[in-house]
């Protein structure tokens, strides 16, 4: 790639965020590119008429947990890169909590993103309607270019 490029690669620890780093790896990186590799830790909300009897610190423990998850996908994702491409000073990581479609624009527009990679779990119609198409949202309103990476449908395992 020509000149400087800053690229966000948002990841999940899905086959998705697996398909991503493999299209990364196969691009030819410049020594003055940049390369932020993006974990949300973002909490399901729950839906209930009234509180459930929890320990107070029940949502405390859930939230670390989801932020400990999403620092080992960024972690895999960055180990994942620079074994196959060496060029470690390339590439930071960063671990926000939210919403995880505004999280993304949010970071690329303070890293200045010229580029989005992002996989897509291929949800159906029924499947958008409920869980929300983060690729797709993240598409139509980001500042910059998106690349919406597909995992290879055969390298899924059959469970």
């Amino acid at each position: 790639m020509r000149g400087s490029l800053k690229v966000l690669i948002a990841v999940d620890g899905s086959e998705s965020s697996e398909a991503v780093i493999d299209a990364a790896v196969r691009l030819p990186w410049s020594e003055s590119s940049q390369i932020l590799i993006l974990g949300v830790a973002e909490m399901p909300s729950t839906i209930m008429a009234g509180p459930l009897p929890m320990p107070g610190t029940y949502y405390q423990e859930w939230e670390n947990a989801l932020v400990d998850q999403a620092e080992a996908n960024v972690t895999g994702a960055r180990d994942s890169f620079v074994a196959r491409v060496g060029k470690g000073g390339l590439v930071s990581t960063c671990v926000v909590k939210g919403n995880t479609k505004e999280a993304i624009i949010d970071e690329a527009h303070r890293f200045g993103a010229d580029l989005i990679m992002i996989g897509t779990h291929g949800y159906n119609a029924m499947e958008r309607m409920w869980l929300g198409s983060v690729s797709r949202t993240v598409s139509a309103h980001a500042g910059c270019s998106v690349v919406i990476v597909r995992a290879d449908p055969g390298a899924k395992s059959s469970a």
